[in-house]
């Protein structure tokens, strides 16, 4: 879950739709329910059964792994999102595609080697992919999108998000596999049951646990300080605001110029 401050001071929460295309930011004033701290969830994601103002259209009642709000969702501002799938073919991939003709240069999220050489077609509009023909811009792939297969930033991220292909997907697409992230020599496993999960479930959305009072104020349980919490916990950003995979990581801000990414915490 991202908890999100607001200019007004008026707490905010991201929610995504549950086709995860889009993330929407909720006054928590009007969050009815959030899952169970005890379900240990990652990612808010909107009920389809609730119905503003009926506690009882869904039969989940305070077991439900879902967001109940009293909004109308399909009025919040939209963000569209990019989620990592494997795709039979880029030409059937939804999202968004650079122009053919060109190749990327694109380095690692941790500025390791190898540099991917990536054609043009196979690489998703953001914000940095839109540099693609500036000579002295420098590509990095996106860590949300490349290892935790999901990146809230979508086209107005600042770092690329390449399209994977899998010829023997059956359909158009499926989940993308997960990645090997490697932290300080360590070599962690990404992987849905490892304890460091970032899975995407859209049957089980995987959010920080959360408390809600009876006058309805929502307080967030997350330490975005602790290393031993999962890594999906520790990649999630504030805005204006960067973070890290692990301590002496370097910080990851979608939001921010690529001049200020290479910055290292001790």
């Amino acid at each position: 879950m991202k908890f999100v401050p607001s200019i007004n001071n008026t707490s905010l929460f991201e929610v995504f739709d549950p086709q995860f295309k889009y993330v929407k930011e909720i006054p928590a004033s009007l969050i009815r329910h959030l899952p169970p701290a005890r379900l240990n969830i990652t990612r808010l994601v909107f009920c389809r059964n609730y119905v503003p103002g009926q506690a009882e259209s869904c039969n989940m009642g305070d077991g439900c792994k879902f967001v109940h709000a009293d909004v109308d969702a399909e009025s919040l501002e939209s963000h569209p999102i990019h989620v990592k799938y494997s795709w039979r073919h880029e030409d059937v991939c939804t999202y968004a595609r650079l122009p053919a003709g060109d190749v990327l240069r694109v380095t690692a999220p941790n500025n390791r080697p190898p540099v991917e050489e990536i054609a043009s077609e196979r690489v998703l509009v953001t914000r940095g992919s839109l540099r693609y023909r500036n000579p002295e811009a420098v590509h990095y792939h996106c860590m949300h999108y490349h290892q935790h297969r999901m990146c809230n930033r979508g086209e107005r991220c600042n770092f690329i998000h390449v399209v994977h292909v899998d010829p023997n997907v059956v359909g158009d697409f499926k989940r993308a596999p997960a990645v090997q992230v490697v932290v300080d020599a360590e070599v962690m496993d990404v992987l849905p049951d490892s304890g460091r999960r970032s899975s995407l479930d859209t049957e089980g959305p995987q959010t920080v646990g959360a408390t809600m009072s009876a006058d309805g104020c929502v307080t967030p349980r997350v330490d975005l300080t602790k290393d031993d919490e999962p890594l999906s916990k520790q990649s999630l950003c504030v805005k204006a605001t960067a973070c890290s995979v692990a301590s002496r990581a370097f910080h990851h801000n979608p939001y921010c110029p690529q001049s200020a990414f290479r910055t290292w915490v001790s």
